[in-house]
């Protein structure tokens, strides 16, 4: 094949994601086929071979190498597609020993051995990620050990397409079954045809199990093999190597080229952030950030940080103009400040300790806004063990991507977790402390009936309708926000930040009027994130079909006007 051709072909669909790893299997669907090389007339047919493989079998069963029990000729499942005539379909059975590993127990092996685990193959390539020895891994099951040229095959999630060539002796855990070619069988050419899409499928079909579903002996004994002459092997083997390290070369620049447009698109809105206090700049390198953002978005995950510029940008007063006629936020606070000390002396809210006082300003803001400590301007509801049913929210009913609830469920209270104890009602935002990096932050914007009660993983925020909500939500999903939970969470397996921390981390505070104009800045703009999220979706899907397409067309028809042409493409 020619390798201009295909650098042809990945320039028209280069921006695909799958593209390269759709042409990896589009080059040995077409090799099983016999369509990537000249086929020669003065080959030794298959069938040929499979008779000298037979005598082979039938010498190894005489001299007790080979049990009888495997048989000469395996039946074999319907083959999917027709061969070259020079090939034959066969049984796998029939040309390798199967599961040929000898199983031995972990005090019997050598320490300093490769041991191979299902990990170690990356899937698709067949490459090996890793080379790692026993003594390194100290495994305790037994192992199982392979030759040097058996054919590693991973049989559990086949269409995960594990298939690796040993090139030395070594140990492998039981999920890799060792696939022993006969003589007159490359194994390399072997290692082809089961990362074909075809065997993939097969593999896919018969596999046994829910949680973890692998190829059963059985089915991987009928399995259908398309067996070439073994000249034809060699050439398809190098042929299909020669196309691999292209592909190989074509997939680290097509990364070169996201990197570099990954950097220049988060260098570009981080330049935005941090022209944020001095407006001149600020102003032409938001002209500029304009301009190229669009060019630059490409991928669904850049608008997850184009997302997040625009809400650190709100909270920094950079979204919304500011109007002087507003009441300051200084007023608001003594508002808030004065509505909870009613609420308290009610006994509608709980006396929360905190120090009131921000050391440093996390960063500038405009000088009608204000900084408070968040339980400054925001109070829970209490807690209460549930006596009736109620509907219960835990990290698990939050939509962590969107910010939204999606899954709150009603229980009766004998059904009740230990955890089910924080109330909270409808305009409340909550903020899960347990693992707060995984921004499992909502609003409860509907009155759901029965009443709500939340997990005590929770911090409940009220802002009393003069800390609006929404954004309360857009502040605990900024950068800055999420940089101070980190420095106070502790633990390791579920690091969480306490109560008492929680309520003295820092939040902006803008006049209320500037509050409602800088959510439906941030909606009108969050509204444009997912018409581009969108289209970038239908680009990435129309193009993978056209990869699909042109590989199909242009690939098939080449090769086959070439088979009749009597050359190599």
């Amino acid at each position: 094949m020619n390798p201009n051709f295909i650098i042809t072909l990945l320039d028209q669909i280069g921006e695909t994601p799958q593209a390269i790893i759709l042409l990896r299997k589009f080059i040995l669907d077409l090799a099983v086929r016999g369509k990537l090389t000249n086929l020669q007339s003065c080959d030794e047919s298959a069938t040929e071979l499979l008779n000298q493989i037979l005598y082979e079998k039938e010498c190894l069963m005489k001299e007790g190498s080979l049990r009888k029990t495997d048989g000469l000729f395996l039946e074999m499942s319907t083959p999917p597609y027709q061969l070259p005539e020079s090939w034959c379909w066969v049984a796998l059975g029939t040309i390798f020993q199967y599961d040929a590993g000898v199983k031995c127990d972990s005090h019997l092996l050598n320490p300093s051995a490769w041991l191979l685990y299902l990990k170690d193959i990356e899937k698709e390539t067949g490459h090996l990620l890793k080379r790692v020895s026993l003594r390194e891994r100290n495994p305790k099951s037994t192992k199982s050990f392979f030759l040097s040229g058996d054919i590693l095959y991973g049989k559990t999630n086949p269409h995960l397409n594990k298939v690796l060539v040993a090139d030395e002796d070594g140990y492998s855990t039981t999920e890799i079954i060792s696939i022993r070619p006969y003589k007159y069988i490359s194994p390399q050419f072997c290692a082809i045809a089961l990362r074909s899409s075809d065997f993939v499928q097969y593999a896919s079909a018969h596999a046994g199990g829910v949680k973890m579903p692998r190829l059963r002996t059985k089915n991987a004994l009928s399995a259908p093999f398309p067996l070439p002459p073994l000249a034809e092997q060699h050439r398809i083997v190098k042929k299909v190597n020669e196309l691999m390290t292209l592909c190989d070369q074509l997939e680290l620049t097509r990364r070169t080229r996201e990197d570099l447009r990954e950097n220049l698109n988060k260098s570009t809105l981080n330049r935005l952030l941090n022209s944020i206090g001095d407006e001149s700049a600020f102003q032409s390198t938001a002209r500029y950030t304009v301009e190229a953002i669009p060019i630059l978005t490409k991928r669904v995950d850049q608008v997850k940080y184009l997302r997040q510029v625009i809400h650190n940008l709100a909270v920094s007063g950079k979204l919304a103009l500011q109007d002087s006629t507003d009441e300051p936020a200084l007023e608001l606070l003594k508002r808030i400040a004065d509505l909870k000390e009613r609420l308290l002396k009610r006994g509608e809210i709980r006396q929360q300790k905190i120090n009131n006082f921000i050391e440093t300003p996390p960063f500038v803001i405009p000088s009608n806004w204000s900084w408070a400590q968040i339980r400054e301007v925001t109070s829970d509801r209490g807690q209460t063990v549930p006596s009736t049913p109620f509907t219960y929210i835990d990290v698990s009913s939050i939509d962590k991507e969107k910010g939204i609830l999606t899954r709150p469920k009603v229980l009766h209270p004998n059904k009740a977790p230990s955890r089910a104890r924080k109330i909270a009602q409808s305009g409340d935002v909550i903020f899960s402390c347990v693992r707060p990096y995984l921004l499992n932050i909502a609003i409860i914007e509907d009155v759901l009936n029965p009443p709500v009660i939340v997990s005590t993983a929770f911090e409940v925020l009220n802002g009393h309708g003069l800390v609006l909500p929404n954004y309360i939500w857009i502040v605990l999903r900024t950068t800055f926000f999420i940089e101070l939970v980190k420095i106070y969470q502790r633990g390791q397996a579920y690091p969480a930040i306490k109560s008492t921390d929680f309520a003295t981390l820092p939040i902006p505070i803008p006049p209320l009027a500037e509050q409602r104009r800088i959510v439906a800045k941030v909606n009108e703009l969050m509204s444009l994130c997912d018409q581009l999220e969108a289209s970038i979706s239908r680009l990435e899907i129309s193009r993978s079909r056209l990869v699909e397409s042109i590989i199909h067309e242009v690939i098939e028809s080449s090769t086959n006007e070439s088979i009749h042409a009597g050359h190599d493409l």
